[in-house]
């Protein structure tokens, strides 16, 4: 191209740029945000690390940012009081969360399947009353749990071992079966059980990032990642439609008097309800969002605490001492010992602010134009809370890299209720539907794992993070376990 001819092109290009800059300041009164660039907007910012990127903006452009990704607007808050401004948000100026394109089931709209997912959810599942009718499941899964680590103490991979437990807790829960032993009609192979495909579908949505988000790059989906995600997709489908298929005929067979056993039977009775129409598409994305949601949640927060445990041996003698004292090494933990055990509660706090599993919480999506703190927020606006960086601001938290669990001894901040500055899974409305199931089990999994072994790391702990739409471990969990309580009492036999 001519040297003057390519002169003027960029002149053309940057003169278009300011106009647009300026037009669009002047209509909206938009929160700071760096200048992005046309049609990308502000994706090139993002790099490898995306929640770490959004981090290191924050302290040029303050906690309430407002970026491109694409055609997409997105505005994120990084800190306690920038978050609040979204999570107090009228609850009905929020549509749906939204999901990365390649995690979409079905056409159905997705607010239908997490509207329905939550509302069930509260009433059904996760009841005071439900999670009690669930309690000998969890008890027999982790003991289960206990066991595999048991037989294999001289090498325990941690993250192997939790899905299995988890896995089998939640679809136990959800269809009154095991993942693991059901495949796919049309394969064979312990590669095509539902608990693999599920397993394979997290790891390809915890690779994606917020860009993900972006309806311009929606036909990049069909093609490498997103192509497989949806082969994945299709497969669990074709489980799904068996298993909901062979429930029909079973509940046909079966009295009206008999009472719900499982979530499935929870989605099919509300199913036939007047005045609800539910789909079986509607109950596979349900069903999938419940996997979604619980597998990594669990295995996840208890891999990096155990990760940090075994970093900071004072940190573990201590919440072994507080066992040895609360229920000593004659029986297992149990649901009741968990509120006599202030230390090892703070271990998870520490761990849920330091590791938040998903480190954006779940991004949701503006549904009409709406003002903030003077700010305006467009419609379509992507509204993301940055927990990672909460977690991390010395401004928050004193020290905020150091692994701290005493920092909690002396503070009421818990999970559950609207604390800004501990968000690892959302407050009020826009909270994990399954919040009282996920801490009650993960400090049960951490707790009877700790009292039941000596645990020893195996070579170094990389603790750095793998990020995405999920956060992990960057490399696996690698640990030595040896039983320091009676074998019988794991395997439910009688002593010798």
């Amino acid at each position: 191209m001519h040297p003057c001819l390519l002169s003027i092109l960029l002149s053309v290009l940057l003169g278009w740029l300011i106009l647009t800059i300026i037009i669009r300041k002047a209509r909206v009164n938009l929160p700071p945000g760096p200048v992005g660039l046309p049609i990308i907007g502000h994706l090139h910012l993002l790099g490898t690390k995306p929640v770490r990127s959004l981090s290191e903006l924050t302290r040029t452009f303050g906690s309430l940012m407002f970026l491109r990704f694409g055609s997409v607007p997105v505005l994120v808050a990084s800190s306690p009081a920038a978050a609040q401004l979204i999570l107090k948000m009228r609850y009905n100026i929020f549509c749906s969360p939204t999901i990365p394109v390649v995690s979409f089931v079905g056409k159905e709209p997705l607010s239908a399947y997490f509207n329905f997912h939550r509302r069930i959810g509260a009433s059904e599942l996760f009841s005071t009353k439900r999670l009690h009718f669930f309690q000998p499941i969890v008890i027999h899964e982790i003991r289960g749990l206990l066991q595999a680590v048991a037989d294999n103490g001289a090498r325990v991979q941690i993250r192997t071992e939790l899905y299995d437990a988890t896995f089998s807790i939640i679809s136990r829960i959800a269809i009154s079966r095991r993942a693991k032993d059901l495949w796919s009609p049309s394969e064979n192979g312990r590669s095509s059980s539902l608990q693999n495909l599920l397993i394979e579908r997290i790891n390809l949505l915890g690779r994606q990032n917020i860009g993900d988000t972006d309806p311009c790059q929606a036909w990049m989906s069909m093609r490498g990642r997103g192509k497989r995600a949806m082969a994945i997709s299709t497969k669990i489908n074709a489980v799904w439609q068996q298993i909901i298929d062979e429930r029909r005929r079973t509940r046909l067979s079966r009295g009206s008097e008999i009472k719900d056993a499982d979530f499935l039977d929870v989605l099919l009775t509300a199913s036939t309800q007047d005045g609800v129409q539910i789909s079986d598409t509607a109950i596979m994305a349900v069903l999938t969002i419940m996997f979604d949601a619980g597998i990594e949640a669990f295995a996840l927060t208890v891999e990096w605490a155990l990760a940090e445990l075994l970093e900071h041996p004072r940190i573990l003698q201590k919440a072994q001492q507080e066992l040895e004292a609360v229920v000593g090494s004659t029986r297992l933990v149990q649901e009741s010992d968990i509120l006599h055990l202030p230390y090892l509660r703070a271990i998870l706090k520490e761990t849920m602010r330091l590791h938040p599993i998903a480190p954006l919480l779940m991004p949701y999506t503006v549904l009409k134009n709406y003002k903030v703190c003077g700010f305006d927020i467009p419609r379509s606006t992507v509204a993301c809370i940055n927990v990672w960086a909460i977690g991390r601001d010395s401004k928050v938290w004193k020290d905020p890299l150091r692994f701290y669990p005493e920092r909690f001894m002396d503070s009421n901040m818990d999970a559950r209720r609207q604390a800004f500055e501990l968000l690892p899974l959302g407050s009020g409305r826009r909270a994990c539907p399954g919040l009282p199931l996920r801490l009650s089990d993960v400090h049960l999994i951490l707790s009877n794992l700790l009292n039941a072994f000596e645990w020893r790391r195996i070579g170094e702990i990389d603790l750095s993070e793998e990020f995405g739409t999920l956060m992990s471990l960057k490399n696996h969990l690698v640990a030595k376990a040896t039983l320091k309580i009676p074998r019988h009492l794991i395997d439910g036999s009688q002593p010798a």
